[in-house]
């Protein structure tokens, strides 16, 4: 598991897939009002655009994959580890299962489109925002480390923080 404290992670994650499935039924008719529940089987789920599956499964599928983008997110808010290494190993699974996600949603909304324009549109901008945030969280808690041990006394002189 990608954090040590596994009671919290499972409330995380469940909380998260919620809010997942809520955040997929809020787009669905914000972005196709009326569609949400007027398709040929009695719905008719935004995001599942040119999909190869039929109706019903598209919509299952899209509940799974949106639960599970909540879970990974909300499961990235706790810490995931005290040393370095660990959170190296652990941020790069979770980006990794977070981009197997996205990459899954997208195959199943846009199959006939060109895989470089799909990279660029949905992979580039989703691995700059990772990135982005996971270098903020980085900072902050270089520098909440850093106010520790000065209060504490501790200077530099392990070499490094």
């Amino acid at each position: 598991m990608l954090m040590d404290d596994k009671k919290r992670a499972l409330w995380r994650i469940c909380v998260g897939a919620v809010i997942g499935v809520l955040a997929y039924l809020f787009l669905s008719w914000f972005t196709q009002p009326g569609a949400l529940f007027g398709g040929s089987m009695g719905f008719a789920f935004t995001f599942c655009f040119n999909s190869n599956v039929p109706e019903a499964v598209g919509a299952a599928l899209g509940f799974l994959l949106w639960g599970a983008f909540g879970a990974e997110t909300a499961l990235s808010t706790l810490p995931f580890a005290e040393t370095g290494k660990t959170v190296v190993l652990r941020s790069a699974a979770h980006f990794f299962i977070m981009a197997l996600t996205l990459w899954a949603w997208v195959w199943l909304n846009f199959p006939y489109e060109p895989l470089p324009s799909l990279i660029l549109t949905f992979l580039v901008p989703f691995a700059a925002v990772y990135a982005l945030v996971w270098l903020i969280r980085w900072v902050r808690w270089y520098f909440e480390l850093t106010a520790i041990r000065k209060k504490l006394g501790l200077g530099k002189k392990g070499g490094h923080l």
